[in-house]
């Protein structure tokens, strides 16, 4: 498998496991014994911290994307 496949299928992957995680975590909420407003403001709150998260992981490709360009322009040249 090339070295750009398995960039692709890590970011499937990860892609495919923030979303389990974050459906996961609505679902248990909202099934959890509290009233209303303290089930939003759950919710609210793994919200803010699922887009925290997010956020990393597409700083986190972004950044290995620029390596992998640069390395190939070294590489070119």
């Amino acid at each position: 498998m090339s070295r750009e496949g398995i960039g692709h299928d890590g970011f499937l992957f990860l892609s495919g496991a923030i979303v389990g995680a974050i459906v996961g975590l609505s679902v248990g909420i909202l099934i959890a014994p509290n009233s209303g407003a303290v089930t939003r403001r759950k919710i609210l709150r793994s919200a803010g911290e699922a887009k925290d998260h997010v956020t990393e992981v597409i700083d986190d490709l972004e950044e290995s994307g620029r390596s992998f360009i640069n390395n190939v322009k070294g590489t070119i040249k």
